[in-house]
């Protein structure tokens, strides 16, 4: 199965998004929640092929870790 990493999902694009892939991958979003809401992801928190981390993609550290996850 796929590992995907998307960020800045919470947005309308981003969560069409995750609701395309889902079905065939699993997906990590990491959002900063700056703009975004967690009800448009909402049906998929307890999903076990979906993770959510809060975080920016200029935190690098946080950025790797992620991409490392998503191998």
């Amino acid at each position: 199965m796929k590992r995907i990493l998307n960020t800045g999902c919470l947005g309308s694009t981003g969560a069409n998004l995750v609701d395309r892939l889902i079905s065939t991958s699993e997906v990590t979003v990491l959002d900063d929640l700056s703009s975004g809401r967690l009800s448009s992801v909402g049906q998929h928190m307890a999903n076990p092929k979906f993770k959510l981390f809060e975080g920016s993609v200029l935190d690098q550290l946080k950025t790797n870790e992620e991409v490392a996850g998503a191998r």
